[in-house]
């Protein structure tokens, strides 16, 4: 989680809805991603059996300056098309500058990414000069030859132009599954409630980590170290207890100024636990930063504890020359379970 060193006319429409389809890009229109905000879509275009999900505002990240800076900002820490930017160009024709926002989903589905775009989509006839080909039963664009040697995150493609979105697989099953979700055919990620609730505490954020069945746990443990044992336990002692969550999500909001908003928020079985949680996690948030050097202000200054329902909220100010916060490993205390 944290870095060493400082550092996504009715008959007309008729007509254009069967030749999308004839060629085998699904026309989607009604699915969870349109017509929703950034995170919200984002989320919802993803399967329910989702466990982890990355999502980068590409249209902030590209408006507000360099990639470079956007990387020293930890604006494109969650982005999986970043380092295949190159591939996709000369591919798809697809630049990051042409992205609304991505999100990078693992899970019982398998994994992909999905991105909306600003302007014109992928059409067939570039599709098929790249090298892919179609399945016409899934609707799915498969990479032959030497494209299928290549980068497999695009190994497998699906276009909903309705929707403004593309979906990227190394397979065609999880492109196949994700592209069901976006066209409203089959349950999204935030079909769990408590992914809905965790969610929706991160409006605004420009890049969001939401990890599910005991990830955040296990990404933001303290350590083993008997020291940092006793030091956990002495908090425990003074604060309370905390206690294991569905969900962690977090998220960083940008300014472009010297200082960050960063936000976690994590779901309880009940509104009381949740109440609780708050009051021992925003308490776990001040003083030594237990499982690294350092003081926690020098990272995480806590502006906000609070609960809404069965979510926590703990809102910081994050100095932008500190800590890389979403990378989704590192020992935090107030996050951990």
């Amino acid at each position: 989680m944290f870095r060493a060193g400082r550092r996504t006319a009715l008959a007309a429409s008729v007509v254009v809805a069967s030749a999308a389809v004839a060629v085998g890009i699904s026309v989607g229109g009604s699915g969870p991603a349109h017509g929703r905000g950034p995170l919200a879509a984002a989320m919802s275009s993803l399967p329910q059996s989702t466990t982890v999900a990355g999502f980068t505002d590409w249209s902030y990240v590209t408006r507000t300056g360099s990639l470079n800076t956007a990387r020293e900002r930890d604006l494109v820490t969650r982005s999986a098309l970043i380092d295949v930017a190159p591939g996709l160009a000369s591919a798809l024709g697809l630049r990051l500058r042409d992205l609304q926002w991505e999100v990078y989903g693992q899970g019982g589905f398998g994994e992909a990414a999905v991105v909306r775009l600003k302007g014109a989509m992928p059409t067939a006839a570039r599709l098929r000069k790249a090298g892919f080909r179609q399945s016409k039963s899934t609707l799915v664009w498969s990479a032959t030859g030497r494209l299928a040697g290549e980068e497999s995150i695009y190994g497998a493609v699906s276009v909903l132009p309705q929707d403004g979105v593309v979906v990227f697989g190394a397979g065609p099953r999880a492109v196949a599954a994700v592209a069901s979700v976006v066209r409203g055919h089959a349950s999204s990620f935030v079909r769990n409630r408590a992914v809905a609730d965790a969610t929706s505490a991160l409006t605004g954020v420009h890049t969001a980590l939401i990890q599910a069945r005991g990830l955040g746990c296990r990404a933001t443990e303290p350590g083993r170290e008997s020291e940092t044992a006793r030091q956990v336990e002495a908090a425990e002692r003074r604060f309370g207890r905390v206690v294991r969550y569905s969900v962690l999500a977090r998220g960083l909001r940008d300014a472009n100024l010297g200082t960050q908003r960063f936000f976690v928020a994590m779901t309880f079985p009940s509104a009381s636990v949740a109440a609780e949680q708050a009051r021992v996690r925003g308490a776990l948030s001040l003083g030594p930063f237990i499982g690294r050097r350092g003081d926690m202000a020098e990272v995480l200054r806590i502006r906000s504890a609070t609960s809404d329902g069965r979510t926590a909220v703990l809102t910081y100010d994050h100095p932008v020359d500190s800590e890389y916060l979403m990378t989704g490993q590192g020992p935090l205390l107030p996050a951990s379970c």
